[in-house]
């Protein structure tokens, strides 16, 4: 279609395009008042430069100041500089669960809690969700540990915003400075790496730095280069544990499980790169790979034993990804596995995550036909009325209680009860871990459905399992050939 503009038209927009331009034209006028209020307006922007907006705590470049300062100073008198590095642990979920105000306010209520049991005087910087203290007169390294101690009990007290009680915990890095000229940054770097540790500790306490941990970070950060080679260049691989039926001995499934071949490492345990990956964000790709694999592998077991399900295990960060649904929709439907072939394993702890987002998608892959069970059962704080919102199918026995069975009364009365309260919510019910005829025979009297084990099988590569499905009982498994790994 023609755009067409007659004169009027052309003459309108001109006229409206000088009333637009005529005060950009026209002279700054300067006033009395606009002169003098150009000296309070940078005096302001310098200001808001070197505070923070929302604590009013300096800023980080009051900070870097402030430290070299410190340190000319400290040399003089013989003392040395410290940085305390505190990051508020799980402040993110906090702030993604609730509107920002809360989150800018609970900020407001640490900084000023921090200030109230520091010594006047004393630098407090915030930066984002961590904050940061500079400790200039630093005689001992005992004397910092102290104050970390300080920041830890500042918080001990919950902090009431919006008429609810938030229980809010610090984890801290403390790095004290050589005796001689060092860079901020190079502080602040080994402080964020004792806060690294802090955290893998169990958060809610502090750790002090020292260079043993700088190798522990390389070696970590060449372990996430390594692992996300791996996943271009084929280097992981499923194994498989069969998973046995008690009444009759017959194998009915299997749980996929990865395995790393490091070219020069050689088998690197999950438990060491899983952790890494679920750190890094690798998990995303490395799971989506081995919900593919697995689901091809069953389904090409599933021509000769159509009853065969396959079970795969589901990190928090997995369970929690937007595209968690369609990937699993996507992996069934390229490989053809019918969905209620396929077991999907959560933690405890995970399962019992709150959110709406979490319960749509436990909802939409149960209505797809896709079962759940939870892993690791007994372990974490779900109650009875959040188990039974639950759309899951099974919940497998944490291998820590059946280890106890024959050793603990209480650990047999827990695992009569789990059996006892799933069979009454229609649940499957599987043992992990049953490394003794007795367990077996055990778990068998109490009902207990299905059980996997070293006693049955240890994982088994994919090449062995054709054969292994061949013998009609399980204790066919029990003799496994030197290729399972």
């Amino acid at each position: 279609m023609a755009i067409r503009a007659d004169r009027s038209t052309c003459a309108a927009q001109a006229a409206a395009l000088q009333r637009w331009e005529a005060p950009l034209q026209a002279p700054v006028e300067l006033t009395p008042s606009t002169i003098t209020a150009q000296p309070e307006l940078a005096t302001r922007l310098e200001r808001d430069g070197r505070d923070d907006a929302l604590t009013s705590l300096p800023s980080r470049t009051v900070l870097l100041d402030r430290h070299d300062d410190a340190v000319a100073q400290a040399s003089q008198r013989g003392a040395r500089v410290a940085v305390v590095l505190c990051d508020l642990d799980n402040f993110r979920l906090i702030n993604q669960s609730q509107v920002h105000a809360v989150g800018d306010e609970l900020l407001m209520a640490v900084a000023r809690r921090f200030e109230a049991v520091l010594r006047a005087g004393t630098l407090v910087t915030r930066l984002g969700d961590e904050f940061v203290v500079l400790l200039d007169d630093v005689r001992a390294v005992s004397d910092v540990m102290r104050i970390a101690e300080r920041l830890l009990r500042a918080l001990q007290e919950p902090v009431v915003l919006a008429e609810r009680d938030w229980h809010v915990t610090t984890s801290i890095g403390i790095a004290v400075g050589a005796a001689g000229p060092q860079l901020a940054e190079d502080l602040l770097r080994d402080a964020d790496t004792a806060l690294s540790r802090a955290k893998h500790d169990g958060k809610d306490r502090y750790a002090l730095f020292d260079p043993t941990m700088r190798a522990v970070v390389t070696q970590r950060l060449d372990l996430e280069h390594d692992l996300r080679r791996a996943i271009q260049r084929g280097e992981l691989r499923l194994v498989y544990q069969p998973q046995v039926a008690l009444d009759s001995g017959e194998i009915v499934g299997f749980e996929a499980l990865v395995r790393w071949q490091h070219p020069i490492r050689g088998l690197i345990s999950p438990a060491e790169f899983v952790p890494v990956a679920e750190d890094s964000g690798l998990i995303i790709p490395l799971g989506h790979w081995v919900l593919r694999h697995a689901c091809w592998t069953a389904q090409r077991w599933r021509a000769q034993h159509p009853e065969l399900v396959i079970a795969v295990n589901l990190s928090a960060r997995q369970f929690r990804h937007p595209t968690l649904y369609d990937d699993v929709v996507s992996a069934i439907s390229e490989t053809g596995l019918p969905a209620h072939a396929l077991v999907l394993e959560i933690t405890e702890s995970t399962a019992m995550d709150d959110s709406a987002a979490s319960t749509r998608t436990l909802a939409n892959l149960r209505a797809h036909g896709v079962r759940l069970a939870i892993d690791d059962f007994g372990t974490g704080y779900s109650s009875l009325a959040q188990l039974k919102r639950l759309p899951v199918a099974c919940l497998k026995i944490d291998r820590a209680f059946i280890a106890g069975l024959g050793e603990s009364a209480d650990d047999e009365m827990i695992v009569a009860a789990i059996i006892g309260l799933a069979h009454a919510m229609g649940l499957c019910v599987i043992a992990e871990g049953v490394e003794t005829a007795w367990q077996y025979e055990r778990l068998r009297a109490l009902g207990c459905d299905w059980a996997q084990g070293y006693l049955l099988a240890p994982p088994l590569a994919p090449e062995v399992v054709p054969g292994i499905l061949e013998a009609p009982r399980a204790a066919a498994a029990m003799s496994v050939p030197s290729s399972s790994v």
